[in-house]
């Protein structure tokens, strides 16, 4: 009796755990194969440090996404500061073309930008601070479309000295005082003026053709501008220095008494003049009816023969920059030797920095510390090169082959600055990365003046 009783008891409980397990939820089965879930690209906040005087050829930086499917990442701009900006779709931000940084305008700017792997986007935002650049003033000319006008540059940014034909050499500053030397038709002769603060001032006598090339200011504040003075029915002409009243400081005339054809100028050169301490310098040259030519040098209006050459040729020696150094004093130009040659005197001795084959000009001169930096243009095969010579270094500007020159260098701490043109465009090189100016149908870039 009692096996019959525990095999019921037996058959009892396998039949309630079998009622049980029927009466259960049946577990989900995991899927053979998953669809992964994708994840936005990872986008952090970023900054960048860059100079003021950066071109639209410089790369700010590169924005830096990550992506854990390692998904193609696409970078946009959302958000841009007065259209300044251009971000490639790699992530590469630069400037956009012809845009300029200003310092005294905005020192940073913020922008917005997005990556995304074409399925999620993230954002982010990128600050750019800008650190304050030297001042660059530039001077020369641009063609409007009716007449070369004078122009200045302040940082790339242009402004027109006069509304009809006139040009700009040369440019001093002292203080917030702007010193610009150069000449303006009128009535048909050009007339030597002087931009005081963009007041234009005239030099020269009225019925002479005139210019003033160069400007310079002293160390006790005086004002000297030269230039050169037509007289007499183009029979004679002589170099000019006058003060910023238009006074003649030095009324300078030929070193020997030769009465015929007499001229006494120069090329030029938008640093003929140079002072230091109480000292004027100007340099230029004479030529004589008797086939005389001399490379000159005046201080405070007394001639000093840097060459004397007998040739047939009125343009055999062009003196066009002079710069004083200590006691060694630096005049730069060319010297026609059967061909014109880039020249170097110092303290009188002359170097020939071009080589002996090429047409060469030298159009200025400065000294830094040990380095001697003249710049000019030299002849290759079929067009002008605007070349630095620094010591005993040959530096070609550009590889462009159209014809380029330069006109003007100036040495603030480790940059070279240096203007001139390329193609017929007014052109600034940095540290020989050069940038056009203008957009006009023709512009040229004669001085300059870097302010710390």
């Amino acid at each position: 009796m009692k096996h019959i009783f525990y095999a019921f008891a037996l058959l009892f409980l396998v039949t309630s755990c079998g009622k049980d397990d029927e009466a259960s939820t049946p577990l989900t089965p995991e899927p053979e194969n998953p669809v992964p879930q994708n994840t936005a690209p990872e986008l952090a906040d970023q900054s960048f440090t860059v100079a003021e005087n950066i071109t639209d050829t410089t790369v700010i930086g590169t924005i830096t996404a990550t992506d854990t499917e390692e998904d193609a990442l696409t970078y946009s701009l959302t958000t841009n500061s007065n259209d300044l900006f251009v971000l490639t779709e790699t992530g590469e931000l630069s400037l956009a073309t012809g845009k300029l940084l200003n310092y005294d305008v905005a020192q940073t700017h913020t922008l917005t930008i997005e990556v995304t792997d074409a399925t999620n986007t993230t954002t982010a935002n990128i600050t750019i601070t800008i650190t304050n650049s030297p001042d660059v003033y530039i001077v020369g000319s641009e063609y409007n479309g009716t007449g070369t006008m004078a122009t200045l540059w302040k940082n790339g940014v242009a402004t027109i000295l006069s509304d009809i034909y006139s040009r700009a050499y040369d440019i001093a500053i002292s203080g917030e005082q702007v010193y610009i030397a150069g000449s303006i038709e009128n009535s048909g002769l050009q007339e030597a003026t002087l931009w005081k603060n963009e007041t234009a001032i005239t030099l020269s006598n009225a019925g002479n053709r005139a210019e003033a090339k160069s400007v310079s200011i002293t160390e006790t504040g005086n004002v000297y501008i030269a230039g050169y003075e037509h007289v007499e029915n183009y029979s004679e002409s002589y170099v000019k220095v006058w003060n910023e009243n238009g006074q003649l400081a030095f009324a300078t005339l030929p070193s020997i008494n030769v009465t015929s054809n007499n001229y006494i100028g120069w090329s030029g050169s938008s640093s003929c003049l140079y002072t230091t301490g109480s000292d004027v310098y100007v340099t230029g040259f004479e030529r004589f009816g008797n086939g005389i030519n001399r490379a000159t040098l005046w201080r405070n209006g007394i001639p000093e023969v840097i060459e004397e050459v007998n040739h047939p040729n009125p343009n055999s020696i062009y003196p066009n920059s002079v710069y004083v150094s200590g006691t060694n004093t630096y005049v730069a130009g060319s010297k026609n030797e059967g061909i014109p040659s880039a020249t170097l005197w110092k303290n009188g001795e002359k170097t020939k920095l071009s080589n002996s084959n090429n047409i060469a000009n030298a159009n200025s001169v400065y000294v830094s510390g040990n380095d001697v930096y003249v710049v000019g243009k030299e002849w290759f095969g079929t067009h002008f090169v605007a070349t630095l010579w620094k010591n005993d270094e040959v530096i070609r500007l550009t590889d462009i082959a159209d014809s380029s020159t330069a006109s003007a260098v100036f040495v603030l701490e480790n940059d070279v600055y240096i203007v001139g043109s390329i193609a017929g465009k007014a052109t600034l090189w940095i540290n020989g990365e050069g940038r056009a100016l203008s957009n006009a149908t023709s512009s040229h870039a004669y001085g300059l003046f870097v302010k710390p």
